[in-house]
């Protein structure tokens, strides 16, 4: 079990930090809140004990604050009072306290309060897998539910026992979310967008992978469980600082990086992204940011900021998968983007002859009137460059031009 402690008092953090190591708890100990705040981001803890009587801001303000976090599971939080009165121990519960500590710790009394506090880690263990484990249902169910054009049911082969099988891939926990974020584990890769009429690539569109086991798992793997606890902010600033490196090494790059709708919320967004691409000396022409048209954005308001701060910066906007959802044109009339990214399934669909060229025809029409560029997604037959360049498509990205790989030399 990981262990924070919080405490300002050297004496006592250091009886703290030997009773519970000799117990084999895993100890991480601060002495400020702006310290633990920092720490507590950066890791999952089962346990906290924080001292109330701390420098600057105090243990109770810290104990709200962790309760006000999305991210990562809640831990169970025992305060370190110097006070056993009714009135004083209410006030800690009233700040988010499960439990108490007088100090200084006896060992009895200690061992006491562990047990407890363990039986309540537990308890919230075994509640957040059974939330983890519904979502995940509910993920694979709208998986299914999307992806097989008659019954929405695909199915694949499964060699161990010769039947039919749902795709049984797991996503990661919570947990494993944030220590990848922790541990800058991301990937990212590159595939190209190119001119439709030169067949050269305008830019590369910037797409993140997770390494598990060997393996590099896709956005849909982990993304549900990191917009539930709020993370993919973080996971945005990462992409955006290793596709600063490739930036900064190649003056002819061009990037296209993809926003969560989180991260287009988030009022800190236009700071960090400034601060980074002037700290690096990058172009900010050299970079579009793409908001898809399908993810929930939870302030449309705070988002249209965002973008007109990021414009008046001098970067690009694209919108992506347009035509997938319901808000297509209510985002397009507030986020009036620089590229129009028509949805895949629109191609995919025209190429398999399951429905002609309308569609792509009429998104495209749709950007050229409103001033901006087209480009088409999941171009993957040679056929079908032909009919983009008749139609009078931009750009177009897919496996017929190039798989997600390396950064380009």
């Amino acid at each position: 079990m990981n262990v924070l402690i919080v405490e300002a008092d050297p004496a006592n953090s250091s009886i703290l930090r030997q009773l519970l190591k000799e117990r084999a708890y895993d100890v991480t100990a601060c002495a400020t809140v702006a310290e633990a705040m920092k720490v507590f981001r950066e890791t999952v803890f089962q346990l906290l004990f924080v001292d109330l009587c701390l420098p600057g801001r105090d243990g109770f303000s810290f104990c709200r604050w962790v309760r006000d976090q999305a991210a990562g599971d809640q831990p169970v939080i025992l305060a370190n009072t110097t006070s056993d009165r009714p009135a004083d121990l209410r006030k800690i519960l009233e700040a988010g306290a499960d439990d108490y500590v007088i100090k200084p710790c006896q060992k009895e009394l200690l061992d006491v309060r562990l047990i407890i506090a363990r039986q309540m880690a537990n308890k919230r263990e075994n509640h957040r897998k059974l939330e983890e484990n519904l979502l995940r249902e509910r993920e694979r169910l709208h998986y299914l539910a999307t992806h097989d054009p008659l019954t929405k049911l695909p199915a694949v082969y499964d060699e161990n026992d010769g039947t039919m099988a749902v795709n049984r891939e797991e996503p990661p926990h919570a947990a494993e979310v944030k220590e990848a974020i922790r541990a800058n584990d991301f990937a990212i890769l590159f595939q190209p967008i190119v001119d439709v009429q030169t067949m050269i690539p305008a830019l590369y569109e910037v797409l993140i992978r997770l390494p598990n086991n060997g393996e590099l798992l896709q956005p849909s793997a982990f993304q549900p469980v990191a917009e539930r606890y709020h993370l993919m902010p973080e996971i945005d600033r990462q992409v955006i600082a290793k596709a600063m490196k490739h930036l900064v090494n190649s003056n002819k790059l061009r990037l296209a990086i993809n926003l969560s709708g989180q991260s287009f919320g988030d009022a800190a967004l236009g700071d960090f992204i400034e601060a980074s691409f002037k700290g690096a000396g990058v172009e900010p022409s050299r970079v579009t940011f793409e908001i898809t048209e399908t993810v929930m954005i939870p302030n449309l308001r705070a988002a249209r900021q965002v973008m007109n701060r990021l414009r008046r910066a001098g970067f690009l906007i694209a919108l992506d998968d347009f035509g997938a959802g319901f808000s297509s044109f209510n985002y397009l009339k507030n986020l009036i983007p620089d590229y129009l990214k028509m949805d895949g399934s629109f191609v995919r669909d025209a190429e398999a002859g399951l429905c002609d060229w309308t569609f792509v025809e009429l998104i495209n029409d749709v950007a050229h009137r409103l001033k901006t560029k087209s480009i088409a997604e999941s171009v993957e037959q040679e056929a079908t460059l032909p009919k983009l360049r008749s139609i009078g498509v931009d750009f177009a990205q897919g496996y017929y031009f190039g798989r997600p790989g390396p950064v380009p030399s």
